[in-house]
């Protein structure tokens, strides 16, 4: 009996499901080794420049420099590494918690109104060196914003997750709105409605819509005859893959001749 008790004490999860958000689904904790890398690299390049800078000084004089400069050094990367330590983010089937410090927020994906995505990888020295700029930012009715980042562990499946559940519980509001005729806007000067796409004040209609590509960052929305009506970057459109999927959806199907 004993032996079942502990084994059913190691199966339970570390978290428990929450009375609002439901059924627990995944952690995703700060990236904390790359935190210490990041401190740690600081903290090498200070002491590497101070060391050369002061090769030619006499020992005890360059010693007691050495120890003035790489104290509030340290002192700094380390305020930097514990203030981001203990965020994380943590999956439930009706939203999310978002930890800073000891602030815990609840936000619940039916509260969520707008996606904002930016960045990508940039590669350095013919791809030998990447790093990842992606920000993918979450607005809820509420005016919350709630950034994601390198700074999570695991952020594309963080961020693949979140966005699903959210555009799950988005769309059939916008598919209202719509049915409504009312128009859904994707930035302050982007709309769509059941009658076309409307940018600030010119609009093409579904019938002249000739469809959409994307190149370096830059979305180009076409006329019929394959000219393009209107380009805008991708980070300035909100809740992007929505966009994406009316585009398709009321795109005229055409003949092919």
């Amino acid at each position: 009996m004993t032996n079942e008790n502990h084994i059913s004490e190691q199966e339970q999860p570390i978290f428990e499901d929450d009375p609002i958000l439901g059924r627990f689904v995944a952690q995703y904790p700060a990236n904390r080794l790359r935190l210490l890398m990041i401190s740690g690299g600081i903290l090498l390049a200070v002491w590497f420049v101070v060391t050369v800078a002061l090769w030619n000084v006499q020992d005890d004089i360059a010693a007691t420099i050495t120890v003035l400069i790489l104290t509030p050094v340290a002192l700094l990367t380390g305020w930097y590494a514990l203030h981001l330590w203990n965020r994380e983010v943590v999956l439930y089937e009706k939203g999310f918690t978002y930890r800073r410090g000891s602030q815990l927020a609840y936000i619940r994906y039916n509260d969520v109104s707008r996606t904002r995505q930016a960045g990508g990888i940039i590669r350095y020295l013919g791809g030998i060196i990447k790093r990842n700029t992606f920000q993918f930012t979450i607005i809820t009715e509420h005016d919350e914003i709630i950034p994601f980042d390198v700074l999570y562990k695991n952020l594309d499946d963080l961020t693949l997750k979140v966005e699903a559940e959210i555009y799950r519980v988005l769309l059939p509001k916008l598919n209202t709105k719509l049915a409504n005729g009312e128009r859904i806007p994707f930035n302050d000067v982007l709309f769509i409605s059941t009658t076309g796409i409307k940018y600030q004040t010119d609009e093409l209609v579904w019938d002249d819509f000739g469809g959409q590509t994307i190149q370096s960052g830059q979305l180009q929305l076409k006329r019929a005859d394959g000219t393009i009506w209107h380009t805008s970057p991708l980070a300035e459109i909100e809740n992007i893959r929505l966009f994406l999927a009316l585009l398709r959806h009321y795109q005229p199907i055409r003949e092919v001749k």
